[in-house]
């Protein structure tokens, strides 16, 4: 027979702890490989995040890639009916207008930099998480805050 669970201070039944189970922890983002439902502007934009930004994890991290390139195929596609209608059209009063996917792409746009800014791609980015303006070949150690103010007070 097993051994009889422990009572915690509430009289509920506790395993000990080193019954516990660990979970593994994720290295690496799970996929490598763009997602198939990416058009090739998504495609691309997967394709050089991992090239630009080594530190991406998965969980989180895969998500919000994920829908960065996403946001490239919706670019894409809000330039494509640019190009094809113009940009302008004829508003409801018969006056000029700015077409609305140009509306769409500049939202779009500051949508697709606040991702950028979060997963650490573009130079300003990469500066605040590991302390280089340039594209490390490996996984950085990400700098702390005292790291970059060091930095800052010796550069002048």
């Amino acid at each position: 027979m097993g051994e009889i669970p422990a009572k915690s201070a509430r009289g509920h039944r506790t395993k000990p702890r080193n019954d516990r189970v660990s979970t593994p922890i994720s290295s690496g983002l799970t996929a490598i490989n763009a997602p198939r439902e990416l058009g090739s502007a998504g495609r691309r934009a997967w394709y050089s995040a991992r090239r630009s930004a080594p530190w991406l994890d998965g969980g989180g991290d895969e998500l919000l890639l994920r829908r960065f390139a996403a946001l490239h195929d919706e670019r894409a596609n809000l330039e494509a009916e640019i190009a094809e209608h113009g940009r302008f059209t004829v508003g409801s009063m018969g006056q000029q207008v700015e077409h609305p996917a140009v509306r769409m792409l500049v939202s779009l746009d500051e949508r697709t930099l606040k991702f950028a800014s979060a997963l650490g791609i573009g130079p300003v980015a990469r500066r605040r998480l590991t302390g280089r303006f340039d594209a490390p070949r490996e996984r950085p150690q990400l700098a702390t805050v005292t790291d970059i103010y060091a930095a800052a007070e010796r550069s002048g």
